[in-house]
């Protein structure tokens, strides 16, 4: 009873500060809507507009990003922290953020950027770039504005769904008054991927992993399937699978039509979890060969088992709940 009486005052102080530090610095606030790809998006906000102004990134607490904090307070001693700080940036001067960019809803936001919303500029050629062993190493494609094309290069990601963020942001800096071929080449000279979304890691045996194990649905595993068989000049494709744990209508049939994804275009399936068993079963009903499909209930499991199967060349695929940790099989096969 103290204990949660405690915690409501130490919230109470934080959202006070918050508010306070608000109304001193008057920053101006980008929140991050959508029903996906929201730290994806925010990433790609923070490099367009670092380009013009001071801006900082935030996470999902809008307190504790308001305060400079990313992570929730585990005891007492760093609540004392966290509201000794919010107190010096409310007297002290400092330099704070002329921006926040926030990855939840904040009513009083100066501007939302809505991922599922379509950005009203185009795209044309994108292709996958691979390296000397034809293992895919980064992605390019253009922009189109008013006549113009604007090249854009990433490196370290594969994907097509990878340019929607960008574009949210690019859309958002023109608002702003920022020229798009400016923001094009910003992109090709800082972008960096994240971890867990489309991320190329170099892989043990000479193999690349295509990290998306975090932030997983049903329609983002879908499209990365899809970019795996895309691969043409890669040796083997392999795709470790996991439970999509967050749906609560329709997992079966939702886990299916990823097996109906899978086919000629990839060489091995991996299966983590009870739910993902519906993603081989569809496989084998449409002829997807036995041999090449293996179950396991955890991640850790999986990742000691392909371990052994890796050959040079190969170009592995990750993807599935946060809670199933498939990054845990990432950890297992990265060089």
């Amino acid at each position: 009873m103290i204990k949660k009486q405690l915690n409501r005052v130490l919230y109470f102080l934080l959202e006070k500060e918050a508010r306070l530090v608000l109304k001193k610095y008057k920053p101006k606030i980008v929140a991050v809507v959508g029903s996906g790809y929201k730290a994806p998006t925010s990433h790609a906000l923070m490099i367009a507009m670092s380009k013009f102004c001071f801006v900082r990134q935030e996470g999902q607490n809008l307190h504790l990003a308001i305060l400079g904090f990313m992570n929730k307070p585990e005891n007492l001693w760093s609540w004392i922290l966290i509201l000794t700080e919010g107190l010096a940036l409310i007297i002290l001067p400092n330099h704070y953020p002329e921006w926040l960019i926030f990855e939840s809803r904040f009513d009083e936001a100066d501007y939302f950027v809505n991922i599922d919303e379509e950005s009203k500029l185009t795209t044309k050629d994108y292709e996958v770039v691979y390296d000397e062993h034809n293992l895919p190493k980064g992605m390019t494609f253009k922009i189109l504005d008013i006549g113009q094309e604007n090249p854009v290069y990433l490196d370290g990601t594969i994907g097509e769904g990878q340019i929607r963020p960008i574009l949210k942001a690019i859309d958002l800096c023109g608002v702003l008054g920022e020229p798009l071929s400016v923001l094009a080449k910003t992109f090709s000279d800082r972008y960096e991927p994240i971890d867990g979304y489309m991320k190329l890691i170099k892989g043990i045996k000479g193999s690349i992993i295509i990290d998306d194990s975090l932030d997983a649905s049903i329609e983002l595993i879908i499209n990365g399937v899809k970019n795996l068989k895309s691969l043409d000049k890669s040796k083997r494709k392999i795709a470790i699978i996991g439970d999509i744990l967050e749906l609560e209508k329709g997992s079966i049939e939702a886990h299916k039509s990823i097996g109906q994804e899978i086919n000629g275009g990839i060489d091995m399936l991996v299966i983590v979890g009870i739910r993902a068993r519906h993603i081989a079963e569809e496989a084998l009903n449409n002829g997807y060969p036995e041999s090449k499909v293996y179950q396991f209930d955890e991640a850790g499991e999986a990742g000691d088992f392909i371990q052994n199967l890796i050959e040079a060349g190969d170009v592995i695929y990750v993807s599935g709940s946060n809670g199933m940790h498939m990054e845990r099989v990432v950890e297992e096969i990265k060089f």
